[in-house]
């Protein structure tokens, strides 16, 4: 782990920003496959240890930095910042390196990639720097992005962290309970049950809190619709 930090900071420098945008393209057909396979399995390294996903974050930025730039760049900078942030407790430069993975999306306008990291960004990253309140907005706009794209994925993860922003903010209960069987509902049609059931274990304590205790919380799941 040491030494894949090590080899992470020999790429600081005061601009990286410009040093990004007129870093060339990445065209190495292998190291551009392996960015992507990497791009393709962080998000289930991150389920599994943090020590893992620095690691990989290490190997996607040194591609990267040595031989060229490409979309999935913006994952290793994603990657490498929550690390920062999650292992190291250093908010400030994580922040810093979130903030560059929005400058190799904006360099490479990958519409089918931009919205899984910048839910990810939200989710992980900008909860420490700025008003959650403005997260919940965002959430909302990146999950119809993600669906635009056809990552339905990332669109349940976008709604999980609407949900879950919306209430640590102090929206109306009655509001959340609304969205949240909305949202269940496209998750049931999507087939995304993992966050289904992350969203029915929210919407039955919703439900408990707006005092429908006495009510079966999941018997407003039937038939594939969902009845209030």
């Amino acid at each position: 782990i040491q030494n894949a930090i090590a080899s992470i900071r020999e790429f600081h420098c005061d601009d990286p920003k410009e040093k990004i945008l007129d870093a060339p393209e990445l065209t190495d057909t292998k190291k551009l496959w392996s960015l992507k396979l990497m791009d393709h399995i962080f998000p289930y390294l991150h389920m599994m240890s943090s020590n893992l996903l620095i690691l990989i974050s290490a190997r996607m930025l040194k591609i990267s930095f040595q031989h060229g730039f490409a979309p999935e760049s913006a994952s290793g900078f994603f990657c490498y910042s929550y690390s920062l942030i999650s292992t190291f407790n250093d908010i400030e430069e994580g922040y810093r390196w979130a903030k560059l993975a929005l400058v190799v999306l904006e360099r490479f306008n990958a519409p089918s990639l931009s919205p899984k990291v910048k839910i990810c960004i939200t989710m992980f990253v900008s909860i420490w720097k700025e008003p959650v309140q403005s997260s919940v907005v965002d959430f909302l706009r990146l999950h119809q992005e993600a669906l635009l794209v056809g990552d339905i994925d990332f669109a349940a993860v976008s709604s999980k962290g609407y949900i879950h922003h919306g209430f640590i903010s102090g929206s109306s209960l009655a509001t959340i309970e609304r969205e949240c069987a909305a949202i269940s509902l496209e998750m049931m049609q999507s087939n995304q049950m993992h966050g289904l059931f992350w969203c029915m274990n929210h919407h039955a304590m919703i439900m408990a809190l707006n005092g429908k205790q006495g009510r079966d919380p999941f018997a407003v799941y039937k038939n594939g619709s969902i009845n209030n």
